[in-house]
């Protein structure tokens, strides 16, 4: 707050305008040596710096299948833009969800915040640390507003023509992982007709 006071203070622009410039034009993990005498040592930062930084954010859930997949996968983790980039992310069991982040941030980027709904593996344990480790906030929604995450538009969608996808070609149940992840990349790639993506196929920037 002090240094938006004193930026509105100095441009003569609003307090609003200054959070914003702030927020859109400072750097991550910056260091002040000005005070450092040599006696301490720097935990390292790299991790930070190290992977994309995507100026989005992302919704998170958590989906549930009806049936083990041939890969030993039961649920996964989903991410989903407000303009619907999705990314599909199978795993065994529900508490490893924090592992779908590290193939998130090195694959994709780390977006600017991600909003999961209120499950205690998206919120808490080794996914609160990993986000907090490349300094990406986790913002859940409040309780008893499932709607509000907008992830969930994603995962129906994407269900729905998973759905068509495995009766027309009569693909088995046990491959549920795999085709989730072809046609929600399918889905990546094909235009929508959501403003943000101002008729490009979707794609987190």
């Amino acid at each position: 707050m002090h240094w938006t006071r004193r930026l509105a203070s100095q441009w003569g622009i609003g307090l609003e305008t200054a959070r914003k410039t702030l927020d859109k034009t400072t750097q991550v993990a910056v260091r002040n040596f000005t005070e450092f005498m040599g006696g301490r040592r720097l935990k390292p930062i790299h991790y930070q710096l190290k992977y994309r930084r995507l100026r989005c954010e992302m919704f998170v859930d958590v989906y549930i299948a009806k049936c083990k997949s041939l890969r030993g996968n039961r649920v996964a983790t989903m991410y989903c833009t407000p303009f619907h980039w999705i990314r599909f992310d199978p795993t065994p069991e529900r508490r490893d969800a924090d592992k779908t982040l590290d193939s998130l941030f090195q694959t994709v980027g780390i977006p600017s915040a991600l909003i999961p709904d209120n499950a205690e593996e998206l919120t808490a344990g080794e996914f609160k640390k990993k986000a907090a480790r490349a300094s990406c906030p986790i913002y859940p929604i409040e309780p008893h507003t499932s709607n509000a995450n907008l992830c969930e538009d994603g995962i129906r969608e994407t269900l729905r023509g998973f759905r068509r996808m495995m009766s027309a070609t009569n693909t088995p149940g046990v491959l549920w992982d795999d085709g989730l992840q072809y046609y929600s990349a399918v889905r990546c790639h094909t235009v929508n007709t959501i403003h943000e993506t101002q008729g490009e196929a979707p794609r987190p920037s």
